[in-house]
């Protein structure tokens, strides 16, 4: 019963976090390959890879005057995409005919006094938008804690 209602919170928590207009993309260098593949699987199982093309909106560089680090899922994802055989567009404007694609990723530890660790991961293809809530395992790895949850686009 906590966990569900852990896993409620969590997408609630996305959907609010939805009017960003960037990817939070706030985890680990770690998990990066992991969870790039879990988005690149979700995408093929959405989009024909053979035939698609994907424009992947990818967050801003970080300023050179910030101590803030690049973020090392944006390049996994786009490898991960076009090792499944897609077509990744990664300029500032999509292509015609390509599919928006847009990942958001949070690493959350401890919610509510918890020791529940993991994170919550938000694909986004052409507005409709599924988010999955991955647990931290003991070993430090992570394993999807259920389904996606899918939210049409409008």
């Amino acid at each position: 019963m906590v966990r569900a209602l852990l896993v409620l919170m969590l997408l609630a928590l996305s959907a609010c976090a939805s009017t960003r207009t960037r990817p939070v993309d706030a985890i680990a260098a770690a998990d990066a390959s992991f969870m790039a593949g879990e988005v690149a699987a979700y995408v093929a199982a959405e989009l024909p890879p053979a035939s698609s093309t994907v424009w992947l909106a990818l967050p801003p560089a970080p300023p050179a005057s910030s101590k803030a680090v690049p973020s090392p899922l944006g390049p996994a994802v786009a490898a991960a995409l076009r090792d499944r055989g897609f077509a990744v567009v990664e300029d500032s404007a999509a292509s015609d005919g390509s599919h928006a694609v847009s990942v958001d990723a949070l690493e959350l530890a401890g919610a509510n006094g918890t020791s529940m660790s993991g994170v919550l991961l938000k694909v986004s293809i052409d507005g409709a938008a599924a988010s999955r809530w991955y647990e931290r395992e003991a070993s430090g790895g992570l394993a999807a804690a259920g389904a996606y949850t899918v939210r049409a686009a409008r």
